[in-house]
């Protein structure tokens, strides 16, 4: 019985292919550009089979940096260029949708090589995952940690103080009147003329995820006061930082980095609730 069910899974695969060969034959034929998109098509499903033997990319219980990697820049990035090419006249298109493309030739080349120069096996994810999480947080930590956040908080009101007009506040107080915002927003950060404008960057691309990741993570295991009063401290300092220029990466950015902290916290395990609340 099983192997008939192989035996007409096979027919109906390969009858499948004809019919794909013949299409994608027809389209190329009658469309240069869609000729390009499907032969990039193939290309990243062949990827997508490599990537998926060496690290298991389509394993959302074991997601490794590769595979996050792959999988965000496919949403992000190859499906939206796969339109613009598609929608824009020019010949520089061509070099664009190339460009995009051959990521999934050069970094599935270089994991490779890494996985064989650091002689990376597929059960060391499985070890990582499933290693026990450190259940004591030192006094050391505490005391780094506390040095870290009042440099960061103090660097924070020098930020706050270097703007002119505060474009978030701004906007609250003047609902509607998006365009000034939006000049005050590029005041706030782009065109700020400071020697500390890359210390600013770092403090809310850096700095404040990671601090406020860190005291989440040291709730969890010493559910000590000290540690929520951090988190709360750092997380309402860090979300007000972020969004005084009205620009929404930099707080998604903390809670991004908040859901994969959680998911490796949980082992790789998602549910319901864990979907629902990141």
């Amino acid at each position: 019985m099983t192997q008939l069910k192989d035996k007409y899974r096979n027919i109906l695969l390969g009858i499948s292919g004809c019919i794909i060969g013949v299409v994608s034959s027809f389209l190329c034929y009658k469309n240069q550009e869609m000729a390009v998109v499907i032969i990039a098509s193939l290309i990243f499903l062949i990827s997508s089979y490599i990537m998926h033997k060496m690290l298991r990319i389509f394993n959302i219980h074991r997601l490794t940096i590769g595979g996050f990697w792959f999988l965000t820049y496919t949403l992000t990035i190859f499906i939206p260029s796969i339109f613009i090419f598609l929608d824009q006249p020019d010949t520089y298109k061509y070099r664009l949708f190339f460009s995009v493309t051959s990521a999934f030739a050069t970094v599935p080349l270089g994991i490779f090589m890494a996985n064989i120069v650091f002689r990376f096996k597929r059960p060391e994810v499985d070890a990582y995952y499933t290693a026990p999480v450190l259940r004591d947080v030192d006094t050391h930590f505490l005391i780094i940690y506390f040095i870290m956040a009042v440099s960061v908080i103090a660097f924070t009101i020098l930020y706050l103080s270097e703007i002119p007009v505060n474009p978030l506040l701004y906007l609250l107080k003047h609902h509607g009147n998006a365009v000034q915002a939006l000049h005050m927003r590029e005041s706030a950060f782009s065109s700020l003329n400071s020697k500390f404008t890359y210390t600013y960057y770092t403090l809310k691309s850096f700095f404040y995820p990671f601090l406020i990741t860190f005291s989440a993570g040291a709730c969890l295991v010493s559910r000590k006061r000290t540690w929520f009063i951090f988190l709360f401290v750092m997380l309402f300092s860090g979300i007000f930082c972020a969004s005084a220029t009205t620009s929404k990466a930099e707080v998604a950015t903390i809670f991004l980095v908040l859901a994969l902290f959680a998911y490796i916290y949980r082992c790789g395990k998602i549910g319901v609730s864990f979907i629902t609340i990141t």
